[in-house]
């Protein structure tokens, strides 16, 4: 056997030995901030890749930085160097994100919502503090039309199909019992049903008739639901009072509660062929114009004179009476037949009281001649 004796080298003959490596170009390292270290770019990678690892498949480059005790810039230099290495990692805005990391975060939300049944986006971020665009890619991918739960996203907000059944339970319990209509804003009070989905339910359920009624609004804030049972009694009413009297006022109609006076007594009064519409309701022709001919021919015959506002409606306006005029000329036939004229579409003199006034007048101007 033969002897051989090995020399240690001292510390400062590994520095120089190091240094005129690096020199040569034959050896790249990296101090550490410190200076007290040195670290090759491979065994760097490795690092990096050890610390990703060590906190979980998620680290920003900053912390690394700090906990390996490099300069930002080499860690940044080395960013694709480590995505190469292991592919699987992704690095979005300043963070190295593993593959296992994704699985666990799709596997911790789908949790989430099989607990909760609703997860605000927004919620989502503040929780982990990731990336918008990173976790908005998850969501899509990974997440939504997921088999499992039957996830969907809608206005900012995942939810499960559990959640959306209970909630249309909910609704169609509340609103198959209302007979009044109720606002949405209302509804949400009474329910705590999702505020960001209860628009959309409510138009499904009754596009599906599971509930009856109409909805009126375009936001939370506006809208109402009518339940048919209460457009059923107003149409009633609507119908009835028309038929009785051989008109109907809108402001009578709305006072009925309906918003659409006009609109929604024309949508009653649909199948009346003999229907006139006017600018503040409406009148059965049929049976309000011999009425109120006859009333014209009476009132010429016994006072020579007819006020036509007080033969209308109370809030028929002026306007109203020259539609009226205008469309029915049997209303002027009557007042030339009766000796009558009509004055400013609203009043109506016999000739003989129109005689006597202009006789009057005649008298009063010859009297003031005379002085």
């Amino acid at each position: 056997p033969c002897n051989i004796s090995l020399s240690r080298l001292s510390e400062r003959n590994c520095v120089e030995l190091i240094g005129l490596l690096v020199k040569e170009g034959l050896l790249n390292v990296i101090y550490t901030t410190d200076g007290k270290d040195i670290i090759t770019e491979q065994r760097l990678i490795r690092e990096i890749l050890d610390e990703i690892y060590a906190n979980g498949g998620r680290i920003n480059i900053v912390d690394l930085a700090q906990h390996l005790r490099i300069d930002l810039t080499y860690i940044e230099g080395k960013v694709g160097d480590v995505c190469k290495e292991d592919p699987t990692l992704q690095f979005i805005l300043g963070q190295f994100i593993s593959a296992n990391y994704t699985n666990r975060l799709v596997e911790e939300i789908n949790d989430m919502l099989v607990e909760r049944g609703l997860i605000p986006f927004s919620d989502l971020i503040r929780q982990f503090d990731l990336p918008t665009e990173y976790l908005n890619s998850i969501v899509t991918n990974r997440i939504i039309g997921s088999a499992l739960n039957g996830i969907k996203y809608e206005s900012g907000t995942l939810y499960t199909e559990n959640y959306v059944r209970l909630q249309q339970n909910i609704l169609i319990g509340y609103l198959q019992a209302a007979l009044l209509p109720v606002r949405v804003n209302e509804i949400i009070k009474n329910t705590r049903v999702n505020e960001n989905l209860i628009q959309g339910l409510i138009v499904n359920l009754i596009r599906e008739n599971r509930i009856n009624g109409t909805l009126i609004g375009t936001t939370r804030e506006s809208s109402i639901f009518n339940p048919k049972v209460y457009t059923d009694a107003q149409a009633k009413y609507i119908d009835s009072f028309f038929t009785q009297n051989g008109y109907i006022e809108y402001s009578l109609v709305r006072n009925l509660g309906v918003t659409d006076p006009e609109g929604q007594t024309k949508l009653v009064l649909k199948d009346r062929q003999q229907t006139l519409y006017l600018i503040s309701g409406c009148v059965d022709l049929p049976k309000f114009l011999p009425q109120l001919e006859m009333n014209i021919e009476q009132g010429l015959v016994s006072n020579e004179y007819v006020d036509l506002t007080t033969l209308i409606p109370n809030s028929f306006t002026d306007n109203d009476i020259e539609k009226l005029l205008k469309s029915e000329g049997s209303i002027k036939e009557v007042i030339k037949s009766s000796g009558g004229e009509l004055l400013s579409n609203t009043f109506v003199i016999s000739k003989e009281l129109q005689d006597k006034i202009d006789k009057k007048l005649n008298e009063i101007c010859q009297e003031y001649a005379e002085k």
